[in-house]
């Protein structure tokens, strides 16, 4: 299986393509790009790939541009850290699509989609795709209901410096530094909110951008920094580290 792979972190690229090989040892990586620009000039010289594993944000625009300049039509898998919202949009349009962070089960299953279709003549309207997910962006949680002790108080999102997981409970931290209990799940919680301005570091710990004092390397390993201090360090998971080396760029 001859296959392209457009993906601007380099880590996320190295990721899947040992993934790959481990699900197909038979997959032969063409090639590895990174940007729109690239993509185009390589579509331009080369045969088409049997398989395209796309990003759907590159550094330098929305991937779906590439197929503005130049025609393919090899099969897609989408490669996003959108969530569901957009998972309606690839559906209609017949393509399929991988979350990040990637999991070999959800690459499994991709890959049998496509020996199942692949031989069906498919034609994907990107411009219908970019125009559905712009268009269907979640309305984003604005408050939160929460409680110390017997009272329940509410707490808009602006306030939020943190929110973490102690001995299964939830807590949310504010920016004058109280600290209250919330009944929802770090999952929940994590769809809940503007990704624009909270991530997820780790599987206990959703920070604020507000709240980021500074990122520390520690011998390799990571540590964040924030204000309200935490009673707990906070390790940023490395399968993370680059894309929240890109959220703090863009925020």
């Amino acid at each position: 299986m001859n296959v392209l792979i457009i993906e601007d972190e380099i880590a996320a690229s190295r990721g899947l393509i040992k993934m790959l090989k481990d699900v197909e040892p038979s997959v032969n990586i063409l090639a590895q790009l990174t940007s729109v620009q690239e993509s185009v000039q390589w579509l331009r010289s080369n045969s088409e790939p049997e398989l395209i594993f796309l990003d759907i944000q590159l550094k330098d625009g929305l991937s779906f541009e590439i197929f503005n300049q130049v025609s393919c039509f090899s099969p897609v898998i989408f490669c996003t850290a959108f969530d569901e919202y957009a998972i309606d949009a690839f559906k209609l349009n017949s393509v399929d699509y991988l979350l990040k962070p990637y999991e070999q089960e959800e690459l499994k299953r991709s890959l049998e989609k496509f020996e199942k279709l692949k031989k069906e003549a498919r034609s994907v309207d990107y411009q219908a795709l970019a125009l559905a997910i712009s268009n269907n962006r979640p309305e984003y949680k604005e408050r939160f209901l929460v409680r110390a002790g017997k009272k329940f108080y509410q707490i808009s999102s602006d306030k939020i410096a943190y929110i973490h997981t102690q001995s299964k409970v939830n807590f949310i931290t504010t920016v004058d530094g109280k600290q209250y209990v919330v009944d929802e799940y770090l999952d929940e919680l994590e769809r809940m909110l503007d990704p624009s301005l909270f991530f997820r570091v780790n599987r206990q710990f959703i920070v604020g951008v507000e709240a980021v004092a500074s990122l520390e390397n520690d011998h390799g390993k990571y540590y964040l920094n924030v204000e309200p201090v935490p009673t707990e360090d906070i390790p940023v998971s490395r399968n993370r580290l680059v894309s929240f080396k890109k959220w703090l760029g863009q925020t």
